[in-house]
Protein backbone atom coordinates (compact mmCIF):
# COMPACT_ATOMS: atom_id res chain seq x y z
CA UNK A 1 0.00 0.00 0.00
CA UNK A 2 1.48 3.25 -1.17
CA UNK A 3 -1.09 5.89 -0.60
CA UNK A 4 -4.68 6.24 0.55
CA UNK A 5 -6.04 9.79 -0.28
CA UNK A 6 -9.54 11.03 1.24
CA UNK A 7 -12.16 12.10 -1.55
CA UNK A 8 -15.05 14.37 -0.49
CA UNK A 9 -19.07 13.27 -0.52
CA UNK A 10 -20.39 12.96 -4.57
CA UNK A 11 -17.25 13.04 -5.86
CA UNK A 12 -19.07 10.77 -8.02
CA UNK A 13 -22.04 12.18 -8.69
CA UNK A 14 -25.24 10.40 -7.05
CA UNK A 15 -23.47 8.88 -4.70
CA UNK A 16 -23.12 10.27 -1.82
CA UNK A 17 -20.68 7.75 0.19
CA UNK A 18 -17.18 8.37 1.59
CA UNK A 19 -15.04 7.04 -1.31
CA UNK A 20 -10.80 6.69 -1.16
CA UNK A 21 -8.11 6.46 -3.54
CA UNK A 22 -6.16 3.17 -2.69
CA UNK A 23 -2.52 3.72 -4.24
CA UNK A 24 -0.72 -0.02 -4.38
CA UNK A 25 2.23 -1.88 -6.15
CA UNK A 26 2.15 -5.52 -6.90
CA UNK A 27 4.76 -7.29 -4.70
CA UNK A 28 7.38 -9.03 -6.73
CA UNK A 29 7.58 -11.82 -3.56
CA UNK A 30 3.94 -12.44 -1.59
CA UNK A 31 6.22 -13.05 1.64
CA UNK A 32 7.69 -9.63 1.14
CA UNK A 33 6.40 -7.73 4.67
CA UNK A 34 6.03 -3.48 3.65
CA UNK A 35 8.14 -1.52 5.82
CA UNK A 36 7.47 1.53 3.75
CA UNK A 37 4.86 3.92 5.33
CA UNK A 38 2.22 5.19 3.68
CA UNK A 39 0.90 8.52 1.82
CA UNK A 40 -2.37 9.65 3.17
CA UNK A 41 -3.92 13.16 2.00
CA UNK A 42 -7.10 14.34 2.43
CA UNK A 43 -8.83 16.10 -0.25
CA UNK A 44 -12.25 18.86 0.39
CA UNK A 45 -12.21 19.92 -3.49
CA UNK A 46 -11.05 18.41 -6.74
CA UNK A 47 -11.39 21.48 -9.09
CA UNK A 48 -14.93 20.94 -10.43
CA UNK A 49 -18.30 21.42 -9.04
CA UNK A 50 -19.80 17.97 -7.17
CA UNK A 51 -23.12 18.16 -8.98
CA UNK A 52 -24.39 16.75 -12.65
CA UNK A 53 -22.35 19.61 -14.26
CA UNK A 54 -19.15 19.38 -13.17
CA UNK A 55 -18.18 23.05 -13.85
CA UNK A 56 -14.54 23.97 -12.85
CA UNK A 57 -13.86 25.65 -9.57
CA UNK A 58 -10.87 27.15 -7.85
CA UNK A 59 -9.63 25.01 -5.22
CA UNK A 60 -8.10 21.53 -6.48
CA UNK A 61 -7.04 19.65 -3.53
CA UNK A 62 -6.99 16.39 -5.80
CA UNK A 63 -4.53 17.85 -8.65
CA UNK A 64 -1.94 18.37 -5.27
CA UNK A 65 -2.02 15.30 -4.03
CA UNK A 66 -1.21 13.78 -7.57
CA UNK A 67 2.15 16.02 -7.66
CA UNK A 68 2.89 15.52 -4.03
CA UNK A 69 2.12 11.57 -3.84
CA UNK A 70 4.99 11.46 -7.41
CA UNK A 71 7.53 13.06 -5.14
CA UNK A 72 6.51 11.00 -2.36
CA UNK A 73 7.22 7.82 -4.97
CA UNK A 74 10.53 9.30 -6.40
CA UNK A 75 12.22 9.83 -2.81
CA UNK A 76 10.05 8.62 0.28
CA UNK A 77 12.87 9.74 3.21
CA UNK A 78 13.89 13.23 1.32
CA UNK A 79 10.08 13.68 1.34
CA UNK A 80 9.20 12.95 4.79
CA UNK A 81 11.89 15.21 5.68
CA UNK A 82 10.45 17.94 3.98
CA UNK A 83 6.91 17.60 4.03
CA UNK A 84 5.23 20.94 4.99
CA UNK A 85 1.67 20.39 3.62
CA UNK A 86 -1.23 19.77 6.11
CA UNK A 87 -3.25 17.85 4.36
CA UNK A 88 -0.74 15.40 3.69
CA UNK A 89 0.97 13.11 6.76
CA UNK A 90 3.19 10.28 5.97
CA UNK A 91 1.70 7.45 8.19
CA UNK A 92 4.29 4.40 9.13
CA UNK A 93 2.85 1.15 7.79
CA UNK A 94 2.83 -0.37 11.81
CA UNK A 95 0.00 2.45 12.38
CA UNK A 96 -2.40 0.24 9.98
CA UNK A 97 -1.72 -3.00 11.07
CA UNK A 98 -2.00 -1.85 14.54
CA UNK A 99 -5.39 -0.61 13.64
CA UNK A 100 -6.80 -3.38 11.62
CA UNK A 101 -9.50 -3.91 13.97
CA UNK A 102 -10.81 -0.68 14.21
CA UNK A 103 -10.70 1.30 10.82
CA UNK A 104 -8.30 2.56 8.11
CA UNK A 105 -10.44 5.79 7.71
CA UNK A 106 -7.50 8.28 7.22
CA UNK A 107 -9.38 10.51 8.40
CA UNK A 108 -9.05 9.89 12.09
CA UNK A 109 -4.69 10.73 12.00
CA UNK A 110 -5.63 14.51 11.81
CA UNK A 111 -6.79 15.85 14.81
CA UNK A 112 -9.83 18.29 15.27
CA UNK A 113 -7.67 21.12 15.47
CA UNK A 114 -6.25 20.32 12.44
CA UNK A 115 -9.48 19.98 10.33
CA UNK A 116 -10.73 23.15 11.67
CA UNK A 117 -7.96 25.18 10.68
CA UNK A 118 -7.72 23.35 6.93
CA UNK A 119 -11.60 24.50 6.73
CA UNK A 120 -12.94 20.52 7.09
CA UNK A 121 -14.69 20.91 10.64
CA UNK A 122 -15.91 23.70 12.07
CA UNK A 123 -14.99 25.24 15.51
CA UNK A 124 -17.62 24.49 18.19
CA UNK A 125 -18.22 27.22 20.96
CA UNK A 126 -17.91 26.96 24.70
CA UNK A 127 -19.50 28.92 27.32
CA UNK A 128 -19.95 28.43 31.14
CA UNK A 129 -23.37 28.67 32.83
CA UNK A 130 -23.20 32.51 33.28
CA UNK A 131 -22.24 32.74 29.79
CA UNK A 132 -25.50 31.04 28.90
CA UNK A 133 -27.22 32.88 31.09
CA UNK A 134 -26.79 35.71 29.46
CA UNK A 135 -26.93 34.36 25.86
CA UNK A 136 -30.26 32.95 26.76
CA UNK A 137 -31.54 36.31 28.25
CA UNK A 138 -30.23 38.26 25.14
CA UNK A 139 -32.75 35.96 22.83
CA UNK A 140 -35.39 35.89 24.91
CA UNK A 141 -35.39 39.84 25.16
CA UNK A 142 -34.88 39.80 21.06
CA UNK A 143 -37.72 37.14 20.14
CA UNK A 144 -40.32 39.11 22.84
CA UNK A 145 -39.12 42.45 20.78
CA UNK A 146 -40.76 40.85 18.05
CA UNK A 147 -44.06 40.82 19.19
CA UNK A 148 -45.00 44.18 19.27
CA UNK A 149 -43.58 44.71 15.55
CA UNK A 150 -45.79 41.66 14.45
CA UNK A 151 -48.82 43.36 16.01
CA UNK A 152 -48.38 46.38 14.10
CA UNK A 153 -48.00 45.01 11.06
CA UNK A 154 -50.80 42.64 11.54
CA UNK A 155 -53.10 45.99 11.71
CA UNK A 156 -51.96 47.07 8.01
CA UNK A 157 -55.24 46.27 6.24
CA UNK A 158 -57.15 47.12 3.30
CA UNK A 159 -61.14 47.66 4.23
CA UNK A 160 -62.01 45.13 1.29
CA UNK A 161 -59.76 42.63 -0.63
CA UNK A 162 -61.10 40.84 -3.95
CA UNK A 163 -59.16 38.23 -5.63
CA UNK A 164 -58.53 37.26 -9.42
CA UNK A 165 -58.13 33.44 -10.36
CA UNK A 166 -55.71 33.38 -13.58
CA UNK A 167 -53.68 30.61 -15.43
CA UNK A 168 -49.70 30.99 -15.39
CA UNK A 169 -49.80 31.88 -18.90
CA UNK A 170 -52.09 34.61 -18.65
CA UNK A 171 -49.83 36.41 -16.90
CA UNK A 172 -46.79 35.46 -17.85
CA UNK A 173 -44.43 34.98 -21.16
CA UNK A 174 -42.99 31.10 -20.59
CA UNK A 175 -40.21 30.44 -21.74
CA UNK A 176 -37.13 27.87 -21.72
CA UNK A 177 -33.54 28.20 -21.27
CA UNK A 178 -31.05 27.23 -24.21
CA UNK A 179 -29.48 24.14 -24.01
CA UNK A 180 -25.90 25.94 -25.54
CA UNK A 181 -24.62 26.41 -21.95
CA UNK A 182 -22.49 23.28 -21.62
CA UNK A 183 -19.25 23.18 -20.05
CA UNK A 184 -17.35 23.79 -22.98
CA UNK A 185 -19.05 26.78 -24.09
CA UNK A 186 -18.61 28.04 -20.69
CA UNK A 187 -15.02 27.46 -20.69
CA UNK A 188 -14.42 29.12 -23.69
CA UNK A 189 -17.06 32.38 -22.96
CA UNK A 190 -15.94 33.29 -19.57
CA UNK A 191 -17.62 36.89 -18.47
CA UNK A 192 -19.27 38.24 -15.86
CA UNK A 193 -22.76 37.54 -16.50
CA UNK A 194 -24.64 34.92 -14.65
CA UNK A 195 -25.96 31.57 -15.84
CA UNK A 196 -28.53 29.81 -14.04
CA UNK A 197 -29.51 26.01 -14.35
CA UNK A 198 -31.48 23.56 -12.64
CA UNK A 199 -29.47 24.23 -8.88
CA UNK A 200 -31.63 26.90 -6.99
CA UNK A 201 -28.73 28.04 -5.13
CA UNK A 202 -27.43 30.23 -7.10
CA UNK A 203 -25.65 30.49 -10.42
CA UNK A 204 -23.57 27.85 -11.36
CA UNK A 205 -21.19 29.74 -13.74
CA UNK A 206 -20.57 33.73 -15.23
CA UNK A 207 -20.32 34.12 -19.32
CA UNK A 208 -19.74 36.97 -21.99
CA UNK A 209 -23.12 37.61 -22.59
CA UNK A 210 -26.90 37.36 -21.48
CA UNK A 211 -30.36 36.25 -22.45
CA UNK A 212 -32.51 38.12 -20.47
CA UNK A 213 -32.41 41.61 -19.39
CA UNK A 214 -36.13 42.38 -17.64
CA UNK A 215 -36.98 41.54 -14.15
CA UNK A 216 -38.47 38.20 -14.09
CA UNK A 217 -38.68 34.91 -12.09
CA UNK A 218 -37.59 31.55 -12.97
CA UNK A 219 -37.89 28.44 -12.07
CA UNK A 220 -36.27 24.71 -11.59
CA UNK A 221 -37.43 22.05 -14.28
CA UNK A 222 -35.58 19.11 -12.81
CA UNK A 223 -33.59 18.28 -10.15
CA UNK A 224 -35.36 20.10 -7.55
CA UNK A 225 -38.13 21.18 -9.85
CA UNK A 226 -40.74 24.43 -8.92
CA UNK A 227 -38.24 26.04 -6.68
CA UNK A 228 -38.42 29.92 -8.28
CA UNK A 229 -35.80 32.57 -7.89
CA UNK A 230 -36.55 36.15 -8.78
CA UNK A 231 -33.98 38.36 -11.59
CA UNK A 232 -33.84 41.93 -11.91
CA UNK A 233 -30.36 41.17 -13.41
CA UNK A 234 -28.47 40.47 -16.56
CA UNK A 235 -28.63 36.71 -16.99
CA UNK A 236 -28.89 33.50 -18.78
CA UNK A 237 -30.94 30.21 -18.49
CA UNK A 238 -29.67 26.42 -19.32
CA UNK A 239 -32.60 24.24 -20.41
CA UNK A 240 -33.07 22.79 -16.73
CA UNK A 241 -34.66 26.27 -16.20
CA UNK A 242 -37.73 28.02 -17.20
CA UNK A 243 -38.24 31.75 -17.36
CA UNK A 244 -41.57 33.79 -16.23
CA UNK A 245 -41.95 36.87 -17.65
CA UNK A 246 -44.53 39.25 -16.99
CA UNK A 247 -47.23 40.49 -19.21
CA UNK A 248 -48.07 43.39 -17.02
CA UNK A 249 -45.93 45.50 -14.93
CA UNK A 250 -48.29 45.69 -12.02
CA UNK A 251 -46.93 41.78 -11.12
CA UNK A 252 -45.04 42.05 -7.73
CA UNK A 253 -42.41 38.98 -8.53
CA UNK A 254 -41.91 38.64 -5.20
CA UNK A 255 -46.02 38.19 -4.63
CA UNK A 256 -45.65 35.67 -7.60
CA UNK A 257 -42.86 34.05 -6.23
CA UNK A 258 -45.14 33.22 -2.91
CA UNK A 259 -47.42 32.49 -4.36
CA UNK A 260 -46.60 30.11 -7.32
CA UNK A 261 -44.00 28.38 -5.57
CA UNK A 262 -46.08 25.91 -3.68
CA UNK A 263 -48.48 25.56 -6.55
CA UNK A 264 -45.13 24.37 -8.71
CA UNK A 265 -43.63 22.36 -6.22
CA UNK A 266 -46.92 20.86 -5.65
CA UNK A 267 -47.26 20.07 -9.84
CA UNK A 268 -43.94 18.62 -9.88
CA UNK A 269 -43.56 14.90 -10.55
CA UNK A 270 -40.71 12.10 -10.16
CA UNK A 271 -38.92 10.88 -6.87
CA UNK A 272 -37.64 12.39 -4.13
CA UNK A 273 -34.58 10.52 -1.56
CA UNK A 274 -35.00 9.10 0.90
CA UNK A 275 -34.17 12.04 3.76
CA UNK A 276 -36.15 14.82 1.78
CA UNK A 277 -32.87 16.96 1.00
CA UNK A 278 -32.35 15.53 -2.83
CA UNK A 279 -34.53 14.55 -5.27
CA UNK A 280 -35.45 13.77 -9.20
CA UNK A 281 -38.22 15.70 -9.96
CA UNK A 282 -39.60 17.09 -13.40
CA UNK A 283 -41.59 20.12 -13.83
CA UNK A 284 -41.26 20.97 -18.05
CA UNK A 285 -43.07 24.31 -19.14
CA UNK A 286 -45.80 22.55 -20.28
CA UNK A 287 -46.98 21.44 -17.03
CA UNK A 288 -47.43 25.10 -15.34
CA UNK A 289 -49.07 26.63 -18.27
CA UNK A 290 -52.62 25.71 -16.47
CA UNK A 291 -51.71 26.37 -13.53
CA UNK A 292 -54.49 29.03 -11.24
CA UNK A 293 -53.42 31.32 -9.03
CA UNK A 294 -55.02 34.35 -7.28
CA UNK A 295 -54.48 37.63 -7.65
CA UNK A 296 -55.45 40.79 -5.93
CA UNK A 297 -57.58 43.35 -8.12
CA UNK A 298 -59.39 46.81 -7.26
CA UNK A 299 -62.97 47.46 -7.63
CA UNK A 300 -62.42 48.06 -11.22
CA UNK A 301 -60.94 44.46 -11.52
CA UNK A 302 -57.36 45.49 -12.13
CA UNK A 303 -54.56 44.02 -10.71
CA UNK A 304 -54.00 45.77 -7.79
CA UNK A 305 -49.93 46.41 -6.76
CA UNK A 306 -50.76 48.23 -4.47
CA UNK A 307 -52.27 44.92 -1.78
CA UNK A 308 -49.37 42.83 -3.38
CA UNK A 309 -46.84 45.26 -1.81
CA UNK A 310 -48.55 44.94 1.76
CA UNK A 311 -48.65 41.41 1.12
CA UNK A 312 -44.92 41.02 0.48
CA UNK A 313 -43.79 43.76 3.21
CA UNK A 314 -45.11 40.90 5.67
CA UNK A 315 -43.77 38.47 3.77
CA UNK A 316 -40.33 39.63 3.76
CA UNK A 317 -40.68 40.63 7.78
CA UNK A 318 -42.05 37.12 8.80
CA UNK A 319 -38.90 35.62 6.37
CA UNK A 320 -36.79 37.83 8.25
CA UNK A 321 -37.99 37.21 12.09
CA UNK A 322 -37.81 33.29 10.83
CA UNK A 323 -34.11 33.64 9.98
CA UNK A 324 -33.18 35.42 13.00
CA UNK A 325 -35.06 32.94 15.34
CA UNK A 326 -33.11 29.65 13.02
CA UNK A 327 -29.77 31.82 13.32
CA UNK A 328 -30.27 31.65 17.54
CA UNK A 329 -31.35 28.14 17.53
CA UNK A 330 -28.23 26.87 15.49
CA UNK A 331 -25.86 28.98 17.47
CA UNK A 332 -27.56 27.75 20.54
CA UNK A 333 -27.18 23.75 19.14
CA UNK A 334 -23.60 24.26 18.26
CA UNK A 335 -23.01 25.46 21.85
CA UNK A 336 -21.05 22.84 24.02
CA UNK A 337 -21.48 24.00 27.95
CA UNK A 338 -19.09 23.87 30.51
CA UNK A 339 -19.76 23.06 33.98
CA UNK A 340 -17.42 23.71 36.62
CA UNK A 341 -16.48 21.73 39.26
CA UNK A 342 -14.18 20.98 42.10
CA UNK A 343 -13.91 16.74 41.92
CA UNK A 344 -11.03 15.22 41.20
CA UNK A 345 -11.83 13.76 37.32
CA UNK A 346 -10.13 10.11 36.09
CA UNK A 347 -10.07 9.18 32.51
CA UNK A 348 -11.48 6.03 30.81
CA UNK A 349 -11.91 4.72 27.73
CA UNK A 350 -15.38 4.04 26.33
CA UNK A 351 -14.57 0.83 26.49
CA UNK A 352 -13.84 0.11 30.32
CA UNK A 353 -17.28 1.63 31.68
CA UNK A 354 -19.44 0.39 29.59
CA UNK A 355 -20.01 -2.83 27.32
CA UNK A 356 -20.46 -2.11 23.85
CA UNK A 357 -23.14 -3.39 21.74
CA UNK A 358 -23.40 -3.72 17.93
CA UNK A 359 -26.47 -3.59 15.80
CA UNK A 360 -28.15 -6.32 14.19
CA UNK A 361 -27.26 -5.88 10.13
CA UNK A 362 -30.42 -7.71 9.57
CA UNK A 363 -32.69 -5.09 10.37
CA UNK A 364 -32.94 -3.40 7.02
CA UNK A 365 -35.94 -1.35 5.35
CA UNK A 366 -36.80 -4.74 3.73
CA UNK A 367 -37.21 -6.51 6.92
CA UNK A 368 -39.33 -4.33 8.91
CA UNK A 369 -42.04 -4.05 5.91
CA UNK A 370 -42.25 -7.55 6.05
CA UNK A 371 -42.56 -7.81 9.81
CA UNK A 372 -44.21 -5.26 10.96
CA UNK A 373 -45.11 -4.84 14.88
CA UNK A 374 -45.13 -2.65 17.93
CA UNK A 375 -41.27 -2.84 18.90
CA UNK A 376 -39.03 -0.15 18.25
CA UNK A 377 -35.60 0.18 15.80
CA UNK A 378 -33.64 2.75 16.01
CA UNK A 379 -30.35 4.15 13.91
CA UNK A 380 -29.02 6.50 12.95
CA UNK A 381 -32.04 8.97 11.69
CA UNK A 382 -31.93 11.96 14.10
CA UNK A 383 -34.68 13.38 13.03
CA UNK A 384 -36.65 11.16 14.50
CA UNK A 385 -35.42 10.55 17.79
CA UNK A 386 -33.36 7.47 16.29
CA UNK A 387 -36.28 5.52 15.38
CA UNK A 388 -35.79 3.75 11.58
CA UNK A 389 -39.33 1.19 11.87
CA UNK A 390 -41.14 -0.89 14.12
CA UNK A 391 -40.88 -4.69 14.20
CA UNK A 392 -42.94 -7.39 15.64
CA UNK A 393 -39.60 -8.87 17.92
CA UNK A 394 -36.99 -6.82 20.44
CA UNK A 395 -33.56 -7.80 21.23
CA UNK A 396 -33.09 -6.07 24.26
CA UNK A 397 -35.21 -4.43 27.48
CA UNK A 398 -32.96 -2.64 28.99
CA UNK A 399 -31.80 0.63 30.28
CA UNK A 400 -28.64 1.83 28.26
CA UNK A 401 -26.85 4.80 25.86
CA UNK A 402 -27.34 4.64 22.28
CA UNK A 403 -24.81 6.04 19.56
CA UNK A 404 -25.09 6.94 15.85
CA UNK A 405 -22.34 5.64 14.18
CA UNK A 406 -23.05 6.37 10.32
CA UNK A 407 -24.77 9.13 8.35
CA UNK A 408 -24.50 12.92 8.52
CA UNK A 409 -24.76 13.32 11.85
CA UNK A 410 -22.83 10.30 13.26
CA UNK A 411 -21.71 10.23 16.91
CA UNK A 412 -24.80 11.64 18.06
CA UNK A 413 -25.70 10.39 21.54
CA UNK A 414 -29.14 9.61 23.03
CA UNK A 415 -30.26 8.14 26.63
CA UNK A 416 -32.65 5.02 26.25
CA UNK A 417 -35.05 4.15 29.43
CA UNK A 418 -35.67 0.77 29.64
CA UNK A 419 -37.96 -0.76 27.08
CA UNK A 420 -38.23 -3.39 24.26
CA UNK A 421 -36.35 -2.15 21.38
CA UNK A 422 -33.45 -3.34 18.46
CA UNK A 423 -31.06 -1.32 16.89
CA UNK A 424 -29.57 -1.74 13.27
CA UNK A 425 -25.82 -1.33 12.02
CA UNK A 426 -26.09 2.37 11.74
CA UNK A 427 -26.29 1.98 15.73
CA UNK A 428 -24.11 0.94 18.84
CA UNK A 429 -25.34 0.29 22.73
CA UNK A 430 -23.40 1.00 25.52
CA UNK A 431 -24.34 -0.60 28.30
CA UNK A 432 -22.81 0.24 31.98
CA UNK A 433 -20.14 -1.73 34.07
CA UNK A 434 -21.26 -0.49 37.11
CA UNK A 435 -23.98 0.78 39.11
CA UNK A 436 -22.16 3.55 40.26
CA UNK A 437 -22.30 4.88 36.85
CA UNK A 438 -25.19 7.56 35.96
CA UNK A 439 -26.51 7.24 32.41
CA UNK A 440 -27.73 10.96 32.26
CA UNK A 441 -23.94 12.32 33.40
CA UNK A 442 -22.24 9.95 31.03
CA UNK A 443 -24.85 10.91 28.25
CA UNK A 444 -23.75 14.49 28.95
CA UNK A 445 -19.78 13.51 29.04
CA UNK A 446 -20.59 11.87 25.97
CA UNK A 447 -21.85 14.67 23.92
CA UNK A 448 -19.09 17.01 24.77
CA UNK A 449 -16.09 14.07 24.42
CA UNK A 450 -17.40 13.56 20.54
CA UNK A 451 -17.45 17.00 19.76
CA UNK A 452 -13.88 17.34 20.28
CA UNK A 453 -13.31 14.57 17.98
CA UNK A 454 -15.47 15.92 15.22
CA UNK A 455 -17.33 12.75 14.51
CA UNK A 456 -19.62 12.84 10.80
CA UNK A 457 -20.24 10.88 7.84
CA UNK A 458 -16.54 11.20 6.50
CA UNK A 459 -15.19 10.53 9.72
CA UNK A 460 -17.22 7.68 11.62
CA UNK A 461 -16.84 6.75 15.17
CA UNK A 462 -15.42 3.30 16.24
CA UNK A 463 -16.85 3.31 19.73
CA UNK A 464 -14.11 2.05 21.80
CA UNK A 465 -11.01 3.77 22.53
CA UNK A 466 -12.00 7.49 22.86
CA UNK A 467 -11.64 9.07 26.66
CA UNK A 468 -14.80 10.10 28.92
CA UNK A 469 -13.96 12.17 32.22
Amino acid sequence: IDGIVSLPLNTFFTTNKKTYILCITKKANKKDVQNDPVFTYLVSEMGESRDVYRFDIDQDDLSEAVKLFKGFRGSKEYFIENNSEKRCKIIPFSTFVNSIDSSWIIDNWWSEEEKIELGISEKKDKLGLLEFSSLVEDVAVTIKGFQEEIKELSEKKKSKINYKTLKVKDLFTIERGKGLYIKRYIDVNKGDFPVYSGNTFGAFSFINSFDYDVPCISWAIDGLAGYVMIHNEKFSATNHRGVLIPKNPLINLHYAKFVLEPLFRTSKKGRIGADGSNEYTALPPFMLEDIEFEIPVDENNNIDIDFQNLIVDKIIFIEDIKRQIEEYKSQIKNLLIEIENTFVLKKFTIDELFDIKSGNSNLTKKFLNANKGEYVVYSANTKENGVFGFIKTFDYDIECIQITTNGVYASTVYYREKHKFSINSDARLLIKRSDDLDYTYLTFELINVFADYGFNWENKPTIGKETVQ
